[in-house]
């Protein structure tokens, strides 16, 4: 990474980890990182969504618990990544409740910092 010079570029969905963020941040010092905030309720209609609805209400409610599950998980793993951003002052916090509304905040958040 170090031999990319000047150039920009995009990672998404990495770094996963605290590990992983403090190793690539002593090769490469990111410009900003974006962080997408949606609601829960959002988030799991996005899991859930897409899923066969003719299940029963107890296989439903299944698939809505377990992804409540990985969402907590997910916010629990990325606490650290995102103070770690923070404490850099390179965080972009963006939060929406829908789709059209969070990428007219990024285009505006990114336009901004380029």
């Amino acid at each position: 990474l170090k031999g990319i010079g000047d150039k920009s570029f995009i990672v998404t969905g990495f770094p996963k980890t605290y590990r992983q963020a403090i190793l690539l941040w002593k090769d490469l010092e990111f410009n900003f990182v974006i962080n997408l905030d949606y609601p829960k309720e959002y988030l799991v209609r996005f899991k859930v969504g897409g899923v066969d609805e003719s299940g029963t209400e107890e296989e439903k409610e299944k698939r809505v618990a377990l992804a409540m599950e990985n969402i907590a998980k997910d916010q629990k793993r990325l606490s650290s990544l995102i103070e770690f951003y923070k404490k850099q002052k390179i965080l972009q916090h963006f939060y929406s409740n829908t789709e059209e509304e969070m990428w007219k905040k990024v285009k505006k958040g990114v336009e901004v910092r380029l």
